[in-house]
């Protein structure tokens, strides 16, 4: 059961921090692990010829963040973010600032939106 409180508690945290994401090796010697892993939702994915871990033979992914096709199929409620209406009342993030141009990326891949979608929804 300690292997289970772990996982989930790993996958809370990593949620919390809004992370897209975990991956994990292994070694399917782990049966036990291995289970407790596909039971949490981890997919096996291909795994580099130049592992970086020598006793692993087995990747997995879980995906935290679903990739949506369209703003209207996510479920924003799934995200623990407080809205702060001061905040998008008063954003103005125009694309020549610096931040705009460091962060664009980053700001869009959060939900796979385009950052002009989301204030314009956020604002709805």
């Amino acid at each position: 059961k300690i292997g289970q409180y772990l996982m989930e508690y790993c996958i809370n945290f990593a949620r919390n921090k809004n992370l897209k994401k975990l991956v994990l090796y292994s070694n399917t010697l782990l049966e036990n692990a291995i289970h407790i892993y596909m039971k949490k939702g981890f997919k096996e994915i291909p795994i580099e010829k130049n592992c970086p871990y020598k006793r692993s033979n087995i990747k997995m992914e879980l995906q935290l963040i679903e990739k949506y096709k369209t703003i209207e199929e996510m479920d924003m409620t799934l995200y623990d973010i407080p809205y702060n209406k001061y905040f998008w009342d008063n954003v103005s993030l125009p694309p020549e600032t610096l931040f705009y141009k460091k962060n664009i990326v980053e700001l869009e891949s959060l939900f796979n939106v385009p950052i002009e979608d989301q204030f314009k929804y956020s604002n709805q």
